[in-house]
């Protein structure tokens, strides 16, 4: 296990049983860091089909400093 402490987070699905139960891991893990939550309904809105969508989540997610991969831990 390494000691990463993550700035900036992005959960894609956010508002679904599973991204909302690890937004609140991540949240309660990280509770310092950024975390930028998508999904198709909500405040951040994502299209998966758009690709401009895709990308003004991702300029978003990561206006602060890139995001962590996701095999961080």
């Amino acid at each position: 296990m390494n000691n990463i402490r993550p700035k900036n987070i992005a959960v894609i699905g956010a508002s679904g049983a599973i991204g909302s139960a690890f937004t609140k891991i991540i949240v309660d893990k990280y509770p310092v860091a950024n975390l930028y939550t998508f999904s198709r309904t909500g405040e951040h809105f994502i299209d998966y089909s758009n690709e401009e969508s895709i990308i003004a989540a991702a300029d978003l997610a990561s206006k602060d400093g890139p995001l962590i991969d996701s095999s961080f831990e």
